[in-house]
């Protein structure tokens, strides 16, 4: 099969899947009865610092969530979607993806499934998206920290990734913001704001094993638990989420390689990654599967990502594609920490920016 057959096999292939996919999920969440979490979360919102509170998110949390709380619970949902589709798109094209790519990420499953469950993730990850683009450095800092104290596990790659540049200044900003965060939660919701969200955590964990909610994680540790895997096996996930964030933040300059390598690290080191969780993800597969000129090893990968099925290997498969693609951000770093001691510096300059067509 040639490369253009092969492309246009996968692309038709995956955008079918994708439809059929996100109708099911659209029925299944609406009918008969709205199953999404967006009450429970709107709930929090209205209620913050009550003993009541159920929501599996932090206190800080409530910085986004609170103003919607002010609405009542319904037109609370259609203002956060609205508000959400809009930050993202914004943050998509920052990125660098084209319209044709947010357009097709926004009617497949994991865009649709964070819409319809009235979940976070599009804050989140436009929050990281526009982290990764943005040119100031202390905005990038506080656009991560915004995301870690939103949601910790999504944004876990991002010390791996300054770390990795040495970037130790946007690290402080990062850690700074989320300090702040904190400090001013507690100040307006009070300690006891934290403590029932601590004590309510090992019961959020016992509701996802009852309800085999875990074995729908994306990465490695939702294969291992659903094939009955040691536990050791996630740490493989781990390990190259880790080589993953680190190699390619290394040696590419490129926003939305950086971008990917966040999520796919964050999917595999995390041990609780749902689809949902994947929008962002959803429109750097989009810009690959639209893009003629990249390998069919990049639409194969990107395949299961943007159709939402079972995208446990897409995640996986794109994790190792991009290791190995920029394998020499390794070395590079090693010689940079070499030159560092013989010089007595501690922070190194980024390399360049490089736009790239989708």
């Amino acid at each position: 099969m040639s490369h253009r057959l092969t492309w246009k096999a996968t692309l038709a292939g995956t955008i079918a899947a994708g439809a059929v996919i996100s109708v099911f999920q659209i029925l299944h969440n609406n009918y008969p009865v709205y199953k999404g979490d967006w009450p429970i979360l709107w709930y929090g919102a209205s209620t913050p610092g009550s003993a009541d509170y159920p929501s599996p998110y932090p206190p800080t949390a409530l910085f986004l969530f609170r103003p919607f709380g002010f609405l009542p619970v319904w037109p609370a949902f259609v203002a956060w979607s609205l508000v959400g589709l809009m930050v993202f798109v914004t943050a998509a094209r920052r990125l660098g993806a084209s319209a044709g790519a947010i357009a097709l990420a926004l009617i497949m499953p994991c865009v649709l499934t964070c819409l319809v469950a009235g979940q976070t993730s599009l804050f989140v990850g436009s929050a990281l998206m526009a982290g990764v683009a943005v040119k100031d450095r202390r905005w990038s800092g506080i656009l991560f920290g915004l995301a870690m104290v939103v949601k910790p596990q999504s944004a876990v790659a991002v010390p791996i990734a300054l770390l990795a540049i040495g970037d130790w200044r946007r690290l402080f900003v990062v850690a700074t913001t989320g300090a702040t965060a904190v400090a001013l939660s507690v100040v307006i919701w009070g300690v006891s704001a934290w403590t029932i969200w601590i004590h309510a955590m090992p019961a959020f964990q016992a509701y996802l094993i009852e309800h085999h909610v875990d074995v729908m994680d994306v990465g490695i540790n939702g294969l291992r638990l659903r094939l009955h895997w040691p536990p050791w096996v996630h740490l493989v996930g781990v390990v190259l989420g880790m080589i993953t964030v680190a190699t390619t933040w290394r040696a590419s300059p490129d926003p939305m390689a950086r971008y990917a390598a966040l999520a796919c690290g964050a999917a595999l080191i995390s041990p609780y990654t749902l689809v949902y969780d994947l929008a962002g993800l959803s429109v750097v597969a989009t810009a690959a599967l639209l893009n003629r000129k990249r390998t069919p090893a990049d639409w194969l990968v990107a395949a299961p990502i943007i159709a939402g099925f079972w995208p446990n290997p897409g995640v996986i498969g794109l994790a190792c594609l991009q290791a190995w693609r920029y394998r020499q951000g390794v070395l590079t770093g090693l010689e940079t920490i070499k030159l560092r001691r013989r010089s007595g510096t501690s922070d190194s300059p980024e390399p360049p920016r490089q736009s790239r067509a989708d």
